[in-house]
């Protein structure tokens, strides 16, 4: 994968509940790669990039620490 770079989960922000991957741009304002997304428990690896996701959503995210940063920082609730 390289240097630096972890996976993570995330809850999904709420400023991003209701919204697609597509909408939210997570990679293009973060450059972090959703690599899946868990809903009620359940994982899925290749996320739906144009359903919209709820509250439940936690998204499985791979990146550095500066990129996780600033996903904290862009979709604070």
């Amino acid at each position: 994968i390289g240097e630096n770079v972890e996976i993570f989960k995330s809850p999904l922000p709420e400023t991003l509940h209701n919204l697609s991957l597509v909408q939210g741009g997570i990679g293009a304002k973060t450059g972090l790669l959703v690599i899946g997304v868990e809903i009620a428990g359940q994982t899925s690896v290749v996320p739906g990039a144009n359903e919209p996701l709820g509250p439940e959503t936690n998204l499985l995210l791979l990146g550095t620490r500066a990129q996780r940063e600033q996903f904290r920082d862009q979709f604070r609730s």
